[in-house]
């Protein structure tokens, strides 16, 4: 059972400059449309949350519970998400420029057309992914697990690769990028 209902959190925005909501349970509310901008969501319980179209621009949500929530539409730019597990997460046309997904587990996940461009995803596993015309410019991805991840059309302009794994990747194209991937297609 939730901590705070959805009321509880918008006379709280409605009244704090920087909303703390670390260790919360907001547990399957509805948060949609809600701006949570540089709020401090570490280890709080999101799951089942539906945070379609919120802004967490510069949230952190490191160790956060993010099992099963929707963040469809999401303003996640320069969002802190270090160490997620995104098992069962919605992460459609959600906006994910400059975020940190450092040690994340997206394998297996639809992240097509997903604006990734400046994110930290050093040591991500994103095997099996599939992030065909996604946006990866200058993104961090030093040790990232693609093996199998679909790269067809994927901007990868000035991308960190050092020690990636690229094995059975499709759609690569590494010019412009730097680094030496660990393995290749």
């Amino acid at each position: 059972m939730a901590d705070l209902t959805r009321e509880d959190v918008i006379r709280l925005i409605a009244v704090a400059d920087r909303i703390n909501l670390q260790g919360v349970d907001l547990s399957y509310v509805n948060l949609s449309k809600l701006c949570f901008k540089n709020a401090n969501l570490t280890s709080a319980n999101l799951s089942g949350v539906n945070l379609e179209d919120a802004d967490l621009e510069g949230a952190r949500l490191c160790a956060a519970n993010l099992q099963r929530a929707n963040l469809k539409d999401a303003y996640l730019k320069d969002a802190n998400l270090t160490g997620i597990d995104f098992e069962g997460i919605n992460l459609n046309e959600a906006y994910l420029e400059g975020v940190n997904l450092e040690n994340a587990n997206l394998g297996g996940f639809n992240l097509e057309g997903v604006c990734l461009a400046r994110a930290n995803l050093k040591w991500a596993r994103l095997w099996a992914a599939n992030l065909k015309t996604a946006n990866l410019q200058e993104a961090n991805l030093e040790g990232a697990d693609l093996t199998g991840a679909n790269l067809e059309r994927t901007s990868l302009w000035h991308a960190n690769l050092q020690e990636a794994d690229l094995e059975r990747a499709t759609g690569v194209n590494l010019i412009n990028t730097y680094g030496k991937p660990s393995k290749l297609p």
